[in-house]
């Protein structure tokens, strides 16, 4: 079995890697888990719903969120199979930049994950005249859910989505993404399943990421790389958990305990401030073994792993330093973290004790 179009991804997983944990996300502070046959029936209850709302191939719809979910992933997959195509839109934009994006691309709905992002959508609706409905991720008293759209799939329902299905081509149009518009009105690049299905193709042989790990992403998934990653995460069957905030990650990476996450150079910057910072505070005899650990990394030669700047991934942290945002850590960084990921560095933990992460997996 192979895959052509974004949503064969996950029927790709069950009939390959099937997981028990395929997604996750963080519900009211506790995590909530999705195995591969719950996922694809979430994205099929969603999708009839959408076919109740009227939505079909050609119409669009944008999503807004401050963070990824595994809703974010049904709501995008059960739109894509359907023929409708996906606008994400940062949760950072301004009204008027949202207000352009949704009457360019003459979006019939959007999908909020929070009140306050329901709220903004919905003060721009008179302005948009192709809006029809704005609805939010959960539930709030007095707005509409998304969780009141999913609808049990009858034969009628399983015969559209196989009539859909059936149309739509890889060279169909699968996602609108636009622009920051920081330097001018935000201007929108069409992508089809081709596009992107290159792409997690072209890298699958290249990424160490298998069945057998879990991953962590917290990026924006309304940026295309953050949510390439994360279908290439899908179609090699990893355990996708979708950090709730990004002011709290090392409470959830010590939670989740990933093998794997993408990262922009900013993070990697602060970690490494953070563990210097650290320690300056510490006893003589920590500050010395980590300063030896600091002088050591940066004596470390990159050269000896320049895979893992090429690729965006290595054996522990996966990085990209150009393809996330356009910049690069201090050399003092890049030095320290490539260094920390040779090899060796896997024995060296061995004494330290195993702990699981909530899929249950060995992280080591």
């Amino acid at each position: 079995m192979d895959f052509h179009r974004l949503f064969d991804i996950l029927p790709y997983q069950a009939a390959k890697y099937p997981q028990k944990v395929a997604l996750a996300h963080k519900d009211h502070h506790t995590w909530k888990t999705y195995s591969t046959e719950e996922s694809l029936r979430e994205i099929a209850l969603f999708s009839a719903g959408f076919l109740h709302l009227g939505l079909k191939k050609g119409d669009k719809a944008a999503i807004i969120s401050h963070h990824g979910s595994a809703t974010w992933n049904f709501l995008d997959l059960a739109l894509q199979q359907i023929g409708v195509v996906v606008v994400p839109i940062h949760s950072n934009q301004s009204a008027p930049n949202i207000e352009y994006i949704l009457r360019d691309a003459e979006a019939k709905y959007c999908f909020t994950d929070g009140i306050d992002l329901y709220e903004k959508i919905v003060a721009l609706q008179l302005s948009v005249p192709s809006l029809k409905g704005v609805f939010t991720f959960e539930k709030y008293p007095g707005t509409p859910s998304v969780v009141d759209l999913r609808t049990e799939p009858n034969e009628r329902h399983q015969a559209e989505f196989q009539t859909y299905k059936g149309v739509i081509h890889e060279d169909d149009l699968a996602t609108i993404i636009y622009t920051s518009g920081t330097t001018g009105q935000p201007k929108g690049v069409e992508l089809t399943h081709k596009n992107i299905v290159s792409n997690i193709k072209s890298v699958l042989s290249v990424i160490p990421v298998n069945c057998d790990h879990t991953v962590l992403s917290f990026l924006p998934l309304s940026h295309i790389f953050e949510r390439m990653v994360t279908y290439t995460y899908l179609a090699v069957g990893a355990s996708l958990y979708y950090a709730e905030r990004t002011d709290n990650l090392a409470a959830t990476y010590k939670e989740v305990r990933p093998h794997y996450f993408t990262a922009v150079p900013l993070l990697l910057e602060r970690i490494y401030e953070h563990i210097y910072a650290r320690t300056l505070k510490g006893p003589m005899l920590a500050r010395k073994i980590v300063r030896w650990s600091l002088q050591l990394g940066e004596r470390y030669h990159q050269s000896a792993r320049p895979w893992v700047f090429c690729t965006g991934f290595s054996s522990g942290w996966p990085i990209s330093w150009s393809t996330a945002s356009g910049g690069k850590p201090s050399a003092a960084a890049s030095r320290v973290f490539a260094s920390a990921l040779r090899p060796s560095t896997k024995n060296w933990g061995a004494s330290f004790p195993r702990q699981a992460s909530p899929s249950g997996k060995d992280t080591g």
